[in-house]
């Protein structure tokens, strides 16, 4: 799944009466691409410059960035969102599952079989199949 694609199927479950998490946000570039809804959107990251970047970029929309030290323990209250997502992010499934709210949404996208096609091409001058 590219980016567009991702992009059109989160945007699909948006909506401003929503709460909103986005996990491993980076700098908030995907977040913000979406058109986040104010006060109902929430980002987190672990890695520290980026935490540093996502504040800078994503408070000014309206947008609460959390840092996350453990996926076991995520900073935020039982049931709390409708949508979370996660691009390629580390997580807990029953972290995942204890913040979201029953019956709705969680969308990721991980790294598969075919990532990484032409480096592997560069590297070993062919690609290996699986």
């Amino acid at each position: 799944m590219n980016l567009e694609q991702l992009k059109k199927i989160v945007k699909s479950y948006m909506d401003s009466d929503k709460v909103m998490l986005d996990m491993g946000t980076g700098g908030g570039e995907f977040l913000l691409s979406l058109n986040p809804y104010r006060g109902k959107t929430y980002a987190t990251e672990a890695y520290l410059p980026n935490i540093k970047l996502s504040r800078q970029v994503l408070i000014p929309y309206g947008i609460e960035v959390s840092e996350v030290e453990d996926d076991l323990k995520l900073p935020f209250d039982d049931n709390f969102f409708d949508l979370i997502v996660n691009r390629h992010e580390a997580y807990c499934l029953s972290e995942v599952n204890r913040i979201l709210k029953s019956g709705w949404i969680f969308i990721t996208q991980q790294v598969g079989e075919k990532n990484n096609k032409e480096l592997s091409k560069f590297l070993l001058d062919k690609i290996v199949e699986l």
